[in-house]
């Protein structure tokens, strides 16, 4: 079966590029009509077949076919040139498109690094200048709030000198009503009103002296902020200088958080001692940021120091307006005692001139006595 299809394959077998039998298109004698595709067709041109010589079959029924000697041996040999010059061509221009292909690819890839790298300096620029605006800002709201701060203090300093300056003319005040009531009062005052002297006296060297506590300890505010504001502002300015250096790669610095002396109350209910700390607050404990707690701890402090130097501005202002009350209570009294116990200054120069120049006063009428003992009454 596989000896007769071998002799029909044989049989059949014509050559493509002159169509006849006999022979194939590699011992075609013609020449390559692919070659030369410009000429007219040679398939109907006639070459002198060769019959092909067929050996006898062998014991394991394949046939042999045996070659040509020497029919087709130029043919043979001027194909293998053209193919060989061909193939040259074909490497020749394969090797040019590889070699295009590969620039083109170069430089496509040289492009994208290009644009890659454009677009990471600008979006590293863009990074800078949003971080210096931050910075900007930042250091704009932190000059506006200790600005806001410092003419608080300057405001709670002026008027402190302003109720220094009242409690002076106060004191100036009832000082020369002391002179004048020494100098008007008789020469032997009863006992009583030497005992109101002695407790007004009293309580005027009690609010000096509670006026003096005052004003030490707002000093000592004072001073005390006045320290606070300097250490911030030092701070400010070596936060500024770290952050605008050209080295700093992370534009922060660690700036030590100002202690508090002031007393505040706590927020929340304290724990007790043996209590167990669970993992959410060991958690919440754990991812505070120690500069965030610092800033919000010294907020707190300041504004608990406001506070409480607001209830002691208004509590001292209360005592100072009672204070102005009592001392014009005592002023119109002293007064009106002056107006109503004055000494004859007619009767104590006759006394000072001497007893020979002295004249009794004359005795007093029916009108004065009757005033004199209205004004006793009353």
């Amino acid at each position: 079966m596989a000896t007769q299809a071998n002799v029909r394959y044989t049989e059949n077998r014509s050559c493509y590029n002159c169509g006849q039998q006999g022979h194939i298109s590699r011992f075609c004698p013609l020449p390559d009509k692919r070659l030369n595709s410009g000429q007219a067709s040679t398939s109907m041109a006639i070459v002198p077949a060769q019959p092909l010589m067929t050996a006898p079959i062998s014991s394991n029924g394949v046939s042999i076919v045996a070659p040509h000697q020497n029919v087709f041996s130029s043919g043979y040999s001027n194909d293998k040139t053209c193919l060989r010059n061909r193939v040259a061509t074909l490497e020749e221009i394969v090797g040019k498109i590889k070699s295009k292909h590969d620039a083109d690819e170069a430089k496509e890839l040289a492009t994208k690094h290009e644009i890659e790298r454009r677009n990471k300096e600008k979006d590293e620029e863009e990074r800078r200048l949003k971080d210096k605006q931050e910075r900007e800002e930042q250091h704009l709201r932190l000059s506006q709030e200790l600005g806001k701060q410092w003419g608080k203090i300057c405001e709670k300093i002026e008027k402190r000198d302003k109720d220094a300056n009242e409690l002076a003319k106060l004191r100036e005040d009832v000082a020369r009503l002391s002179r004048t009531k020494e100098d008007v009062t008789p020469s032997q005052p009863t006992a009583a009103k030497v005992d109101i002297v002695d407790v007004l006296r009293r309580e005027q060297d009690e609010i000096r002296a509670a006026v003096d506590r005052r004003f030490a300890m707002m000093e000592e505010r004072i001073n005390h902020l006045i320290k606070g504001k300097e250490a911030a502002e030092a701070d400010v300015e070596l936060w500024k200088a770290e952050a605008l250096r050209s080295s700093n790669k992370r534009g922060s610095i660690a700036i030590e958080t100002p202690t508090s002396n002031a007393r505040a109350h706590l927020r929340s209910t304290p724990s007790r001692e043996g209590a167990v700390v669970g993992p959410v607050s060991a958690r919440t404990e754990k991812g505070i940021n120690p500069s965030l707690k610092g800033i919000v701890d010294q907020h707190n402090m300041k504004v608990n120091l406001l506070k409480e130097m607001r209830m002691k501005d208004v509590n001292g202002r209360m005592e100072a307006e009672k204070e102005v009350e009592k001392l014009k209570a005592e002023m119109a009294r002293l007064e009106i005692s002056r107006r109503q116990k004055g000494t004859n200054l007619k009767t104590r120069l006759d006394k000072a001139a001497g007893a020979s120049t002295y004249k009794p006063p004359c005795p007093p009428c029916s009108s004065s006595k009757k005033k004199a003992a209205t004004s006793s009454a009353d």
